[in-house]
């Protein structure tokens, strides 16, 4: 369950983490109910994203998740009004950092780069997810930002 306490939807085809047995996904959920406590978006509508582990066998339980996140284009900023993960995949052949493609209001296109590393330790085991802050800074001056806790 997600921040809203609904089923997280997938956005992206699975990627493998071979090394560790696991998938790596991003789900999501939206909301408009509760938008009051929700303060990074700049709109009555709010999309919300996780990172998630899997098992890469059978039966592919869910390992952890990271907290409530969505993309701002300035540390502490608000978040867009429509965002929409579409694509997940290596950044490079040595698969240290991850790419994250999204769409900006129905009508941008963007990606971020993201550190494997700072992606595997915002996820937390399913009991601890909720108790966890998460802002991810990287190139290009855009931030991922965490909405915490409601």
């Amino acid at each position: 369950l997600g921040h809203f306490g609904k089923w997280l939807h997938n956005n992206v085809n699975p990627l493998v983490i071979e090394e560790r047995g696991m998938f790596l996904v991003v789900g999501h959920e939206h909301e408009h109910a509760m938008k009051d406590k929700i303060f990074q978006t700049t709109s009555w509508h709010t999309y919300l994203h996780y990172f998630m582990l899997f098992n890469s066998t059978a039966p592919y339980n869910l390992l952890s998740r990271s907290p409530a996140f969505c993309f701002s284009g300035e540390k502490g900023g608000k978040c867009d009004l429509i965002q929409f993960v579409s694509s997940l995949t290596w950044a490079s052949s040595q698969r240290d950092s991850v790419v994250v493609a999204y769409g900006v209001n129905d009508c941008e296109a963007k990606i971020a780069r993201l550190s494997l590393n700072r992606v595997l330790e915002s996820v937390q085991p399913l009991s601890l997810a909720n108790k966890w802050a998460f802002e991810v800074v990287f190139g290009g001056g855009t931030c991922v930002q965490g909405v915490g806790q409601i």
